[in-house]
């Protein structure tokens, strides 16, 4: 317990909260909330009656009514709820195809294309923008179809050439527009080759453009067949999969944050309204119960990305000049985390919540104050002899073989493809190895694939005991904000293979120590063969997760050491409202 003096009335802002709910993120809340109340402060959560949400097909989210509206304690901390309001199908779409038109535009505008082009300046990179459709796999090799204008955007060093090779199903001219520069082609049928000089450039976007006279076909004319750029270092051929969507995957992060927080805050406000509606929560009066409950906190507290909780805590704490603290668990690639509104609550916090040295450094080199306590773990909660994974084993019909184990809400940013791949490269080696699956139906999409069990949402014990009959945790996934599934692992004296383009992975992963870090499924395979070959390496690495958790993520040190930044920042608040007296009207 803390001094009467420091205890502290802190309003918690988040869309979904309860005990029983498994995501990572709604855990850690539920124990920073739970913790602060058992020390003394009041705590007041207001939240929705979801437990669940449902991606729709149409980009928007649908919320459960699962929990009764209302207030009540639970646990010392009182939790008010609000009904969620779903938005119509029709009107989703509506936004979601604004906000898609919106994101098409910025691609193909000098200003936005512009900012790419400067960033990937003296970088080996590219990337195919907009304008082509997903390559196909033909006989003789790979080909792009290219929809209207094709962009690709490219970087190296002194780049003075590029040529490209297309498939054209009639007479065509195609016009090359590389920062500038023009020149046309007239294309007959058939295969046929284009170059262009360029004045020895450190990145360059190239606009395709194609146009006949004679089209009677519908749809596109002209395949990519391949595409090499010249530079000081010789020929480079460029890989036609590098879509948007991959380069987001695997492009450099410092590029794509700063090309998103740019990209973001050029979007329209009435857009950024409407994004945060297809997000949500929605729900007036959750609002104005928050702005009302803001009067009477010390501070707000506003989770997270890319909910329009943000919002609704931001706004509360400005109304009445309370001090904000975010916790956003930010994506780094994903766009969705990057609306200007959310931002702008998270630029005037008092301080920034991200988990991890690695987002601290990121978002610190912004002017945001954030720090990194991250998520603590409890070691009476997750210990191997209190956990029955031949049980497990038994359940499902195993006997020795190696376990890859699987964490995750069931969607393919977690990378749950890339395991099912892992494993099945695994098996082409002659290794008698499985996945297990475990975590709630997202994308409604099948799973397939020999030795692979997927249990959908379990229990507490069940994951544990999961976790006890794995021989190793296998997480895939760029979109953490910590990995929390890394430090039960460890705690349950498990290796972990994490991805090498996770920002939360990179942070928390000693690759080679605790466990490694991993690029694409041929590497987890590797990886993975190469600690079952090696049992007491792989314990070994499992012993040193756990010893790292446990010096550095108990959650009594995370919570005394989150305490204090609360009653530091409430004090400093203090202290400048009384410096800085207002106006009595």
């Amino acid at each position: 317990m803390i001094e009467a003096e420091k205890t502290l009335d802190i309003l918690l802002v988040t869309y979904r909260f309860g005990a029983d709910i498994t995501g990572g993120a709604e855990r850690y809340l539920w124990g920073l909330s739970e913790r602060l109340s058992q020390r003394g402060h009041r705590v007041k959560v207001i939240t929705t009656c979801s437990r669940d949400f449902y991606l729709s097909p149409l980009g928007y989210l649908v919320w459960d009514s699962h929990y009764p509206e209302g207030e009540r304690e639970e646990d010392g901390i009182q939790v008010a709820r609000f009904a969620a309001e779903n938005l119509s199908p029709r009107r989703a779409r509506r936004y979601r195809d604004a906000i898609m038109r919106f994101e098409e535009t910025i691609k193909r505008d000098p200003e936005g294309l512009g900012l790419f082009v400067d960033l990937l300046r003296g970088r080996k990179e590219h990337c195919f923008l907009v304008g082509w459709k997903v390559p196909e796999d033909w006989i003789d090799g790979p080909a792009m179809w290219m929809v209207g204008e094709g962009i690709l955007v490219a970087g190296g060093d002194e780049i003075d050439a590029v040529v490209a090779e297309f498939d054209c199903l009639e007479k065509v001219k195609m016009t090359l527009d590389a920062n500038g520069a023009r020149r046309d082609f007239p294309l007959h049928r058939g295969r046929v080759k284009v170059e262009m000089e360029l004045p020895g450039l450190p990145s360059v976007a190239i606009r395709f453009t194609c146009s006949s006279t004679r089209r009677k076909r519908k749809g596109p004319l002209v395949a990519l067949r391949s595409l090499m750029v010249r530079d000081k270092e010789g020929w480079r051929e460029l890989r036609l999969a590098r879509s948007w969507q991959d380069f987001l995957g695997s492009g450099p992060e410092e590029v794509i944050c700063e090309l998103l927080w740019k990209w973001g805050d050029r979007m329209p406000e009435a857009l950024a309204a409407r994004h945060a509606l297809l997000y949500g929560p929605n729900s007036e009066e959750m609002s104005e119960a928050v702005t009302e409950a803001a009067g009477s906190a010390d501070l707000v507290l506003a989770a997270m990305l890319p909910m329009a909780t943000m919002e609704m805590a931001g706004e509360a704490a400005r109304r009445w000049n309370k001090p904000l603290i975010s916790i956003p668990l930010f994506h780094p690639r994903d766009p969705n985390h990057y609306r200007k509104s959310a931002w702008d609550a998270i630029r005037i916090s008092a301080g920034v919540e991200v988990f991890h040295e690695g987002a601290v450094s990121l978002l610190s080199s912004r002017g945001i104050r954030a720090f990194g306590l991250g998520p603590g773990f409890d070691e009476h909660g997750v210990e191997p002899r209190r956990c029955d994974g031949k049980r497990l084993r038994e359940e499902l019909g195993l006997d020795d073989q190696p376990m890859l184990l699987w964490v995750g809400r069931k969607n393919e940013g977690k990378g749950y493809p890339e395991a099912i791949e892992a494993l099945s490269i695994l098996r082409g080696k002659g290794i008698d190895a499985v996945l297990v699956m475990v975590g709630p139906e997202e994308d409604g999409k099948p799973i397939s694939g020999e030795g692979v069990f997927y249990l959908g949402k379990v229990d507490r014990e069940t994951l544990l005991d999961a976790y006890a009959a794995s021989t190793l945790l296998i997480h895939p996934s760029i979109h953490e904000s910590f990995c929390m599934v890394f430090g039960e692992a460890w705690l349950m004296e498990r290796p972990v293979l994490g991805s090498s383009y996770c920002l939360a992975a990179r942070s928390l992963i000693r690759d080679g120590e605790n466990g490694f870090l991993c690029t694409d499924p041929e590497d987890y395979a590797e990886k993975a063969e190469w600690l079952i070959l090696r049992p007491e390496v792989a314990r070994s690495m499992g012993r040193k997760g756990k010893e790292r958790v446990l010096s550095l993520r108990r959650w009594d040190r995370v919570i005394e050491a989150m305490e204090e930044e609360l009653i530091d920042v409430v004090k400093q608040s203090k202290s400048g409202a009384e410096s800085h007296p207002k106006d009595v009207i």
